[in-house]
Formats: C-alpha cells, sequence, structure tokens
C-alpha cells in the first residue's frame, strides 16, 4: 500500500481557537442558570447558594457581580472569578500617609461566595455528626458541602473573611491566597463544555476547588485541595461534588437587576408534604404537576 503513493489522501491542519474557560470581564454583573432551562437559575436562599425557578419565585434576586481571583496572569487560560453580592468596589488610588504603601490596590466589598467546607466542620465539632445543615448527606450518602455567602473584602491577591462591618480577623484561615492558579473555597472558572464551538454554545461547568469532608471529619484538619471541584444541584441546593463528570451544565447571562440579598422571597400558596407511598399537594387546583426523581425521570404528571 505503500507503493501506492496516490492512494493516500492529504490532510491539513489548521489552527483553530478553543479556549478551555469562559472570560468575563470584572465588574460584570451576570446571572447564572442551568443550560437545559434559563429560568432555573442560581440565588442565595437564607444561608446557601440555591438553584430556583424564576417562574415560581418571583422576588429572587440572581445577580451575580463578578471580581477576578486570577485571570490575565502570564500564559493562564483558566479564568478564576469571585462571586459576590451587595458588592462595593473602590478603584486604586494614592496615598500619602506615611507608613502607607504609595498606592492602595483596588479593593471590593461584598459578600462572597465561598465553599462551606470549614464551617461544616466547625459544626461537626460542636455536634452537629448526623445532621450537619451544612452537608448534603441525606442523598444517595453523598457528602458534598454546600455553598454560602460570607462578607469580606478583595484586595490584591487576598480574599479576607470579616464580620458585617468588614473587620478583619485573627485567624489565618480567614485570609485566602488568590496569587496561585489553583482553586480555593472562593475561586470558581467556567470550564467550556465544547470549547471549539464555544461562540455558538457558551455552556459550561462551574470548577472550584474540592475537599473530602469525610477526610476532614476523620484527621481533624482541612484536607488538600483538588482542583477538582464542580457545583452540583441536588433538589435545589447547589453543592461541591467531585469530578467533572458529577457537575451540572450551565450557561451565563448579563443581568440588569442589582446584586443584593434576597429577601421575602415567596412561592405561591402552594405546599407539598411527603407521606410514605404518595405525595401530597395543596393549593395547585387546576394546575398540571410533575413529580420526577433525582434522576429526572418522570414519576407523575397529573392536573
Amino acid at each position: 500500500m505503500y507503493s501506492r503513493i496516490n492512494s493516500n489522501d492529504l490532510f491539513k491542519v489548521q489552527k483553530v481557537g478553543a479556549p478551555e474557560y469562559r472570560l468575563v470581564d470584572r465588574g460584570d454583573t451576570i446571572r447564572i442558570f442551568r443550560q437545559e432551562n434559563e429560568y432555573d437559575q442560581m440565588y442565595e436562599n437564607g444561608e446557601f447558594l440555591n438553584l430556583g425557578n424564576k417562574a415560581q419565585l418571583t422576588d429572587m434576586a440572581p445577580a451575580l457581580y463578578v471580581d477576578t481571583a486570577y485571570v490575565k496572569r502570564g500564559h493562564n487560560n483558566r479564568y478564576q472569578y469571585l462571586l459576590v453580592v451587595n458588592p462595593k468596589y473602590v478603584p486604586a488610588e494614592p496615598c500619602t500617609i506615611p507608613g502607607h504603601p504609595t498606592v492602595h490596590p483596588d479593593t471590593t466589598y461584598g459578600r462572597f461566595l465561598v465553599n462551606l467546607v470549614d464551617t461544616a466542620y466547625m459544626a461537626y465539632k460542636n455536634g452537629a455528626i448526623h445532621a450537619n445543615k451544612y452537608i448534603n448527606d441525606t442523598e444517595a450518602g453523598e457528602t458534598y458541602a454546600k455553598l454560602g455567602f460570607v462578607y469580606g473584602f478583595r484586595t490584591a491577591d487576598k480574599l479576607y473573611i470579616t464580620d458585617k462591618n468588614y473587620k478583619k480577623s485573627a485567624k489565618a484561615s480567614d485570609v485566602i491566597d488568590l496569587s496561585t492558579s489553583n482553586f480555593n473555597t472562593a475561586k470558581f472558572a467556567f470550564r467550556y463544555i465544547n470549547p471549539i464551538n464555544h461562540d455558538s454554545d457558551g455552556s459550561f461547568k462551574i470548577q472550584t476547588g474540592y475537599y473530602d469532608y469525610d477526610s476532614y471529619v476523620a484527621t481533624g484538619k482541612q484536607p488538600e485541595v483538588t482542583n477538582n471541584g464542580y457545583l452540583k444541584n441536588i433538589n435545589g441546593v447547589v453543592v461541591v461534588a467531585n469530578g467533572y463528570e458529577a457537575g451540572d451544565k450551565f450557561d451565563l447571562a448579563a443581568e440588569h437587576s442589582i446584586p443584593t440579598a434576597n429577601e421575602g422571597l415567596n412561592t405561591s400558596e402552594v405546599s407539598v408534604i411527603a407521606k410514605e407511598g404518595e405525595v401530597v399537594i395543596n393549593g395547585a387546583a387546576g394546575k398540571t404537576v410533575v413529580i420526577t426523581n433525582v434522576l429526572g425521570q418522570t414519576i407523575a404528571n397529573t392536573v
């Protein structure tokens, strides 16, 4: 066959742009939603990050402010961000106070989205062994940490976790380093699902640091972080799951509302009560009700 030169095809190798991560701008206000349904949006619900339907939660505040954590650094293409509500951005400014730096770096104040694995461990230490609200351990035995928004400010390459008056604590664990390309409890990246066709399909999985909660409990110290954490929705609560395949598919769009706290969220007057072998739904007369299991399979579809 090698002697039949003209039988072989010729190929041209062409370079195409296929960035692995989605790039957004610092200062953008966005909403993040499930790829399959734009109405299923991320929002703050009480202490935790949830995923809810905008048509049902009409007072939902889905706006998230984007602050850079590790973006334009050398040849880095894994763009990492902080996600904030109630943001206040202060540009860099010169300083003439003796003993201070000649230029104060730009600073973002607000409440920052973080992995609550440390809070979950402290709750465990304080007795929350079998009912730890910061961990999802009721679905298929998974012990995934939930996420929530905490007060703090980002200045230069540090995120300081503070009280509500932005006063720094004395704990070293409340200072999060942003100067490397590794993930941690506060940095998030939007990893394209289809890099080659990213112009037409901008969907992604949200990557972050993963901490093994079971190891945390077993050893009594924070485990080594891996870069293999991905956000996953479990019955409306967003958790940090382990592994790319475990992550859910999301997309984002510009949002024109103010990134703020969700207060007074109201659904309709519908109530749902689960009993053994049945589901009782009150206040939904004339409405179509669809019940699915955790795999998305329809169990019931009725009026």
